[in-house]
């Protein structure tokens, strides 16, 4: 699949994430930067979705050990509403033991069903 960052998957501002493909593939993988964990607070990620071809797609608070290793992954979705139109999401979050850094991963599996269009904007991390 392709991600790419564009005006028309803008909700608010310029630009939004937009994942899109036309043909069976492997998936589209898009992981942010680690940010440090801060001991004893939960996290709450939201955004707006948008889904205008094609089912929805995942999204993750992913929890990594100080070597980078995968301690625990809490799962979102984006919104399956085929109507086209803007929906929010929000995960909660808190991070295991060990954990020291976070970061945000949004995939759309390769054995979703294509075509699919899916606009993700306005993320933001508390």
């Amino acid at each position: 699949g392709s991600a790419e960052i564009v005006g028309d998957a803008a909700r608010s501002g310029q630009l939004g994430l937009r994942l899109a493909s036309d043909r069976d593939d492997t998936g589209t993988f898009v992981v942010g930067p680690r940010l440090p964990v801060e001991r004893g607070l939960g996290y709450r990620l939201s955004w707006q979705g948008r889904v205008s071809r094609g089912g929805g797609t995942n999204i993750y608070l992913r929890f990594l050990d100080p070597n980078g290793r995968e301690l625990q992954r809490d799962e979102g979705r984006v919104n399956n509403d085929k109507g086209g139109g803007w929906a929010p999401g929000q995960l909660d979050a808190v991070p295991p033991a060990g954990a020291a850094f976070v970061d945000i991963v949004i995939q759309r599996p390769g054995f979703r069903p294509f075509p699919y269009t899916v606009d993700i904007d306005d993320l933001e991390l508390a």
